[in-house]
């Protein structure tokens, strides 16, 4: 009985610990549920499609970018919390700011904003790793990703839905961040930095470039050029075919 009750209380530990990081991976993938509209952008702002495909591709550089500097904002001791509230705030902001705005400049301006939260979360992979010991950490971030992958999907079936009746109702699904926001600061707790962690960073500093490493980083950047035109382009495909408009291009796009 005595046993049942420590996994028992083991279990909820693991699970409160996980939860505000499950918040964060619930909006991970906020910046692709915006591809179903992007013909419709195009159409009603008179821009090229080039243009109108950055509302996509401007937050992922940016993202990429922001993703870089959060390593060594941390290494400075900038806290875990504060970077990832930045991150989720931003998130808010420049998701939900494009339901009153109507002009291209200010809507990629506030996509611009948009990236920087979501390369706030760069680092929540390295969290998960210093939330949780070696033996579990791999299996919560094998649930965050689900959960990612999850709500990505949700998120682009709802922008395609919510975009057919106006391209600015595709920006409602990003209230889901009032949610992870709220876990978020009900549950996350700085995790502490061992003295032993420190010393095993230094001694493992050097990265040790293989071939396939170097493979994998390699197809790794390239793989975006690759997916990119088809996911930012699946709306004008569909328009041009005349089979159907942003709420088809959400639902073919969450495949």
């Amino acid at each position: 009985m005595t046993e049942q009750i420590k996994d028992q209380s083991k279990n909820e530990s693991i699970f409160r610990k996980a939860l505000p990081l499950f918040a964060i991976s619930l909006i991970n993938g906020g910046i692709s549920p915006i591809n179903a509209v992007v013909q419709t952008i195009a159409d009603v702002f008179s821009v090229s499609l080039s243009t109108a495909r950055m509302v996509s591709t401007l937050p992922n550089l940016i993202t990429m970018l922001v993703t870089m500097l959060m390593g060594n904002l941390v290494e400075r001791k900038l806290s875990y919390k504060s970077i990832m509230l930045t991150g989720i705030i931003l998130f808010l902001f420049g998701g939900l700011a494009p339901l009153f705005v109507n002009n291209i400049v200010l809507l990629l301006l506030l996509r611009a904003i948009f990236g920087i939260g979501m390369g706030c979360f760069g680092i929540l992979n390295s969290l998960y790793l210093r939330v949780f010991d070696r033996s579990i950490s791999e299996k919560m971030i094998g649930y965050g990703w689900a959960i990612l992958s999850a709500s990505t999907i949700l998120m682009k079936i709802a922008a395609g839905a919510l975009g057919a009746k106006d391209w600015h109702f595709a920006f409602l699904p990003y209230n889901i961040g009032f949610l992870s926001l709220i876990i978020f600061l009900i549950f996350f707790k700085e995790p502490e930095y061992p003295v032993s962690i420190k010393t095993e960073r230094k001694k493992s500093s050097s990265v040790n470039w293989t071939h396939k490493l170097v493979l994998y980083v390699v197809l790794k950047a390239l793989s975006p050029l690759f997916i990119y035109p088809v996911l930012t382009g699946m709306s004008t495909f569909i328009a041009q075919k005349g089979v159907g408009g942003a709420a088809l291009a959400g639902l073919a796009g969450s495949i």
